[in-house]
């Protein structure tokens, strides 16, 4: 996404790349879902599990889930994605306009402590 992200525009007119660009996006997000739950689902079958879905009821389905992977393959949702990647990227190179977090491991004591004395870090 970052790497295309220049080339959208917020303009009611879409130009021809941005098919181009959303059919290579549809193609590696579903190639990630497949790989994924090959390795996840033994005897996964995309085409059973699309079918299973085509004959559900609405209300069998996880609609958030649904909806999740639903707006995986929807235009204007990806539209939308790369302008939101655009604007980041914009705000990035302006300095100060960039929040970080920063973190550090934390030692984690899970034995009890008997005595009450304070355990160094």
């Amino acid at each position: 996404c970052r790497s295309n992200c220049g080339q959208f525009e917020e303009t009611g007119e879409n130009r021809l790349v941005y098919t181009d660009l959303f059919n290579e996006y549809t193609k590696l997000i579903e190639g990630i879902l497949e790989q994924k739950l090959v390795a996840a689902v033994p005897g996964f079958s995309m085409g059973a599990f699309m079918k299973t879905l085509d004959g559900a009821r609405k209300d069998e389905l996880a609609l958030d889930v649904f909806d999740l992977l639903s707006s995986l393959g929807d235009f204007a949702t990806f539209k939308e994605l790369m302008l939101a990647y655009r604007k980041d990227a914009a705000s990035a190179a302006e300095p100060g306009t960039r929040l970080t977090i920063e973190c550090t491991k934390m030692k984690l004591h899970r034995e009890a402590q008997e005595d009450g004395d304070i355990r160094p870090e």
